[in-house]
């Protein structure tokens, strides 16, 4: 009993992982705008990953997890947006597929949580958990990419936190 509902959480964990790659690789096949493109490719690699750690770990129960720590996530949103000086026109689509992805990456840390919450194993509490920082980078990511296209100036003093001078 305990095993089969392991399974199953699982098995949903995978349909959210191919649910992301799908969307986050149509919304950057769709954009015009090269730096929605670069963040959506990204999101959409390390979906791949998760589907591979997924798999691996109902496969062999091995936890080997392939995805990006917060860090790398930061370290590629950093050098992504340092090669667009000027402000880019953000579509409504694009802007659609940010809220899309945010609501998503929510929904799967959601998930994640729960399962972590309510189960036993210590291999599965620690793949849930990894996933769950997944989840928490990605949505870090797509936020902070977001809030630079609406407001590439504004992003940078909050980020900077620069002190305005009269």
């Amino acid at each position: 009993m305990y095993m089969s509902k392991l399974k199953n959480a699982l098995k949903k964990a995978l349909d959210f992982e191919k649910k992301g790659h799908r969307i986050y690789m149509n919304c950057a096949k769709k954009t015009k705008n090269p730096l929605v493109k670069d963040v959506f490719e990204y999101l959409a690699a390390q979906e791949k990953l998760h589907i591979k750690d997924i798999e691996r770990f109902i496969e062999k129960k091995e936890i080997i997890t392939e995805g990006d720590l917060l860090n790398n996530t930061k370290a590629f949103f950093g050098m992504t947006v340092r090669r667009f000086e000027e402000k880019i026109y953000i579509s409504k689509d694009d802007i659609a597929a940010y809220e899309n992805a945010l609501e998503l990456e929510k929904e799967s840390y959601n998930y994640y949580k729960v399962e972590y919450e309510n189960i036993e194993d210590e291999d599965a509490m620690k793949f849930f958990r990894f996933m769950m920082d997944q989840e928490s980078a990605h949505y870090l990511l797509i936020e902070k990419a977001y809030s630079y296209l609406k407001d590439p100036f504004g992003f940078n003093v909050e980020q900077e936190e620069w002190i305005m001078e009269g």
